[in-house]
């Protein structure tokens, strides 16, 4: 088994393991968040990408993070899903420049 196909089946594990954690406990927000960061990430550092696996974890903490703040400031959902999206949309542009 090489290295991806060892990274797919580890973080594939972490996934369901997650998700069953998930019906079990029914933290499905922001559970899932966490879940599908974990399993990213566990990927990404199984490749050897730590700098990758750490980036991707913090960004799937950060958002639901950051929607929790916003709702209890009651900021109301139809400014609180644009400004993620611009959020994201802003950091693939810092990537993609810094890469380049």
């Amino acid at each position: 088994m090489n290295k991806s196909e060892k990274a797919n089946a580890v973080s594939t594990g972490v996934l369901l393991i997650g998700i069953g954690m998930l019906i079990l406990t029914g933290w499905w927000w922001p559970g899932i968040m966490l879940v599908l960061g974990l399993s990213g990430a566990t990927r990404l550092l199984i490749r050897g990408m730590f700098r990758q696996a750490i980036w991707t974890f913090a960004l799937f903490i950060l958002i639901p993070i950051g929607i929790a703040i916003m709702q209890s400031i009651h900021v109301p959902w139809h400014v609180v899903i644009p400004l993620v999206l611009i959020g994201m949309g802003a950091m693939y542009i810092l990537k993609g420049l810094v890469k380049g």
